[in-house]
């Protein structure tokens, strides 16, 4: 009898006995020599695999591509027919049907795991707000609709820019009209809170007693310095710019700030 089972140590079949066990459940004939090898494979799913895997390729192949047993001793004996297709034992039959049974339910994990593809175009439909919510949310949160601001007509603009033309200074308008040398100095033109139209020209006049030059400074309401010079004289005229709102000027010496006036132009 050929060696069946190794000898190394592990126990198993050997390529001779997985064959030999493959062909006797073609045959459905495990005679008393296989009895040995049936009960190793109830215990050792590593050779019952592999004799389930050959058995499956045997069963599967032409009759007329078997090769025939070796072992001729049982010649006299008449061959089954090859038309009739090979029966399984009961046992093998259901491990057949429980690997299938597995191999199914992985193929259906795998594909419903799998991404459904997109539409031509490749562009998934964003969702409106009404699909993300849910039907337990719909009645109580409903989707607030949107609202376009009202937007500000262009007179209403030229309204609110005109207007913050004449917001008055923080830091000037607290010094407007003082006076802070009062030895031989006093501002005659234009007037505290004078009025002008745009365009027009102004007369800075002052009186002093001291010969010196001093500095003329016009700013507007934020405090932006439009023009600065040095006077000699105690006179100068100056064209207004043409933007309305409110306007202040200044007279410095080298040392100090004499006088701090204001003007408007509308």
């Amino acid at each position: 009898m050929p060696d069946f089972l190794s000898n190394t140590g592990n126990n198993h079949l050997t390529e001779e006995g997985i064959a030999a066990c493959a062909e006797a459940l073609l045959n459905e004939n495990f005679d008393g020599s296989l009895q040995e090898l049936q009960a190793h494979l109830e215990t050792c799913e590593a050779c019952r695999r592999e004799v389930v895997e050959l058995y499956g390729l045997i069963a599967t192949m032409p009759p007329e591509n078997r090769e025939e047993p070796e072992d001729q001793e049982d010649a006299d004996q008449p061959a089954p027919a090859r038309d009739a297709a090979p029966r399984l034992h009961p046992a093998w039959r259901w491990l057949l049907v429980a690997v299938t049974a597995l191999l199914a339910f992985w193929v259906y994990q795998i594909t419903r795991q799998t991404p459904q593809s997109l539409a031509p175009g490749g562009n998934v439909p964003a969702p409106s707000p009404e699909q993300l919510l849910s039907p337990q949310q719909k009645p109580d949160r409903p989707v607030a609709e949107t609202t376009t601001p009202d937007r500000t007509t262009p007179e209403q603009q030229e309204s609110d820019l005109y207007a913050a033309n004449f917001v008055p200074s923080d830091q000037l308008e607290g010094l407007s009209g003082e006076v802070f040398r009062s030895d031989g100095f006093n501002a005659l033109s234009p007037a505290l809170n004078q009025v002008f139209r745009p365009g027009s020209t102004i007369s800075f006049q002052w009186k002093q007693d001291a010969d010196q030059a001093l500095q003329l400074i016009v700013l507007d309401n934020l405090g932006k310095e439009l023009f600065r010079e040095a006077i000699a004289a105690t006179q100068f005229e100056w064209t207004t710019p043409k933007r309305p709102g409110l306007y202040y000027w200044k007279l410095e010496s080298e040392e100090e700030l004499l006088y701090t006036g204001k003007f408007l132009l509308k």
